[in-house]
């Protein structure tokens, strides 16, 4: 009897929470267009909030950054270097490679950090099987993986079953 009186007990203090939350997943379209019409909101205690001045603030920081110069000084992000092979990529509309097909490059970045070094291999690796499968008019979508896109370019016959199996224990090891 006890435990029964303690069960209800739980019930009657999480009925109200479980309520609003059922209520709140199903009209959740309908909440979310009235917050996206809110424009002020005066809540308990006397806090008030305008949303519309907080926006208009937000979009004139937003044009002021866009309008700035960049610091002299600020260290340029690397980038896929602009190497003969990259710009024959591009030029073909495939995706260049991200070591410019110089896989020294790799060696280098093992030296300071190997998991990074094989990360980075990965990358390269789906660029190259990515740009097969467009050279070979393999249909590919950007969402596929890479084990997707070697059966695709196995069935295609622009490799053969060895090489997607070596390729896949590569990526797995990059992995």
């Amino acid at each position: 009897m006890e435990i029964a009186k303690l069960v209800l007990e739980y019930i009657r203090a999480l009925i109200w929470p479980t309520t609003v939350l059922a209520l709140s997943l199903f009209f959740r379209s309908e909440i979310k267009k009235v917050f996206a019409r809110l424009r002020k909101a005066v809540l308990p205690g006397g806090v008030s909030i305008d949303l519309q001045e907080e926006a208009r603030e937000v979009k004139q920081l937003s044009e002021k950054i866009e309008s700035a110069a960049p610091p002299a000084d600020r260290k340029r992000a690397p980038g896929i270097p602009q190497t003969e092979a990259n710009a024959r990529m591009i030029q073909l509309g495939l995706r260049p490679s991200p070591s410019g097909l110089d896989l020294s490059y790799y060696r280098e970045i093992a030296e300071r950090d190997p998991i990074l070094a094989l990360a980075g291999l990965r990358v390269e690796l789906e660029t190259w099987f990515r740009n097969v499968a467009h050279g070979f008019k393999v249909d590919t979508k950007p969402y596929d993986s890479m084990n997707r896109v070697l059966a695709r370019l196995r069935d295609a016959s622009a490799v053969t079953p060895d090489q997607v199996t070596l390729a896949c224990r590569v990526l797995s090891f990059c992995n």
